[in-house]
């Protein structure tokens, strides 16, 4: 879809002195309109084109407190496995080195472990709490994290689970 010719004249130009000038004012909202379909049409293509992106996952969760470096590990998730934790665990994700280019940069953690064990996972420059997985039982939980260059942070974005 492509916006009508913008140049065609938006107003009368009246006499010499400008008086009698109008504006036609539904040629202007007609491009307004016509610019909005473009821009909610862009919009949505593009948020269809990242439903489809999927983590790339980097090397398991342990059963140890951790920080991940995610600028240099240059991924996208990580996975605890099913019968990992025996105690409460803390997993700090660290912003070092991130940047404007990685503004808005996720991460999604991915908890398959069965256990009755608290997995918390924070900001490491904050040390604030973004999210703890409660020992459930539940199949799979994912947490997902987002990078705010503004704050130099990681804030929570969303959590989802799956039942067997």
């Amino acid at each position: 879809m492509a916006i009508a010719n913008p140049f065609v004249p938006l107003r009368t130009a009246g006499d010499q002195n400008g008086r009698g000038a109008s504006v036609d004012v539904n040629r202007v909202q007609d491009l307004i309109k016509q610019a909005l379909d473009l821009i909610c049409a862009q919009i949505t293509a593009q948020s269809s084109a990242a439903a489809d992106i999927q983590p790339v996952f980097g090397p398991p969760l342990t059963d140890a407190n951790d920080v991940k470096f995610i600028i240099s590990d240059m991924v996208s998730g990580y996975k605890l496995p099913v019968q990992t934790l025996t105690a409460n665990r803390t997993l700090s994700l660290d912003a070092s080195g991130m940047g404007v280019n990685e503004d808005g940069w996720i991460v999604q953690i991915v908890r398959q472990d069965l256990s009755a064990h608290l997995y918390t996972v924070q900001d490491h420059g904050s040390a604030t709490t973004l999210f703890t997985f409660q020992g459930s039982g539940v199949h799979s939980q994912t947490a997902t994290f987002i990078f705010d260059n503004a704050t130099s942070a990681w804030k929570y974005l969303n959590f989802s689970q799956t039942t067997p």
